[in-house]
């Protein structure tokens, strides 16, 4: 299969899988509204998952704009055995952080809520720090995510 061929299909299959995550997440929207409607659980659950999304976005950027040039640079120049190694230390390194961060976050979960969601009355507040303790593990996977995602971009393997 020709390499413009290849990358026409992946580029398919990337908008595909994109428009039925789209898809999904409405339903699982509407789902949600038809049996919670609107009350302070549904408002815990918003903030608990919204927050650390933001606080992590602009580690995911950097990820993919700085981090993976330097990766795709020195499997290109020094080779596969030194890009292996810079990313072996690299992913180790995200690792630390990012476990730090989450657990840095969920230390001061309950000052975090009042910072993001100041009207929360007393429950709402509650349900929102046991919420963003459980979610906020997410940011370690999401970081490795990204960087696995972008070391394989480089190799080409776009599934």
């Amino acid at each position: 299969m020709s390499e413009k061929k290849r990358v026409i299909n992946a580029t398919a299959f990337l908008f595909i899988a994109s428009a039925l995550t789209s898809v999904v997440s409405f339903v699982k929207e509407s789902v949600f509204a038809n049996f919670f409607g609107v009350s302070y659980e549904v408002d815990a659950y918003t903030i608990s998952l919204q927050i650390p999304v933001i606080l992590f976005a602009a580690v995911s950027v950097a990820i993919q704009s700085v981090v993976i040039p330097i990766y795709s640079d020195v499997y290109y120049n020094q080779g596969k055995e030194q890009a292996n190694s810079f990313s072996s230390n690299f992913i180790g390194f995200l690792f630390l952080a990012t476990g730090l961060f989450t657990i840095t976050t969920i230390a001061f979960a309950d000052y975090i809520i009042y910072l993001f969601a100041p009207g929360f009355d007393d429950a709402a507040h509650v349900l929102s720090v046991k919420l963003i303790r459980i979610a906020l593990p997410i940011v370690v996977f999401t970081s490795l995510i990204d960087v696995s995602r972008g070391i394989l971009n480089i190799h080409k393997s776009f599934v």
